[in-house]
């Protein structure tokens, strides 16, 4: 419907300042506000999605992004102490709990090793099997070989296009 709710970009880095004493498990959760309380035009919360209350769902959505991520274990540590693989996984477990329709990645594989791009990668083809249309902007050619099709970009220029 083109609404921002049905849009996911999960960025390379976070914007969040390392000392916001914020978990793992809080900035995961982020992702279910638009969800959170409802989806009442009418309502005041609406505008205000820090204050409204998570759902069932909401919680299950979260645990799973998690889960999918390999992030559960540290559910309860502060961005601050993380490392930027654990960050960057935190960022994608986001970006699954939000259950959009298009999800939108930014090297979604950097700072990580292969064990945790392997996880990542399952995530995203489950996603990409359960019809979520996902696009990818990555320098990493194996990552690249495995999408349904490559757009290969020259200082901001469409170069080519494959299948």
């Amino acid at each position: 419907t083109g609404r921002p709710d049905n849009i996911c970009i999960v960025p390379q880095h976070s914007q969040t300042p390392e000392l916001f004493p914020v978990t793992v498990r809080d900035t995961v959760a982020m992702g279910r506000w638009h969800w959170a309380g409802g989806r009442s035009r009418h309502s005041i919360l609406r505008y205000l999605p820090y204050v409204r209350r998570l759902s069932r769902s909401d919680h299950t959505a979260v645990h799973r992004a998690m889960e999918r991520t390999g992030i559960t274990d540290l559910a309860d540590r502060t961005l601050a102490d993380l490392s930027g693989g654990q960050r960057q996984r935190t960022l994608i477990a986001q970006g699954l709990a939000q259950e959009a329709p298009l999800l939108l990645l930014d090297e979604p594989l950097s700072a990580v090793d292969a064990a945790t791009a392997d996880l990542i990668g399952r995530a995203i083809a489950e996603e990409k099997d359960a019809g979520v249309t996902v696009i990818i902007a990555t320098h990493d050619r194996d990552q690249a070989t495995a999408a349904d099709r490559v757009v290969t970009l020259d200082r901001g220029m469409v170069v080519a296009i494959h299948p």
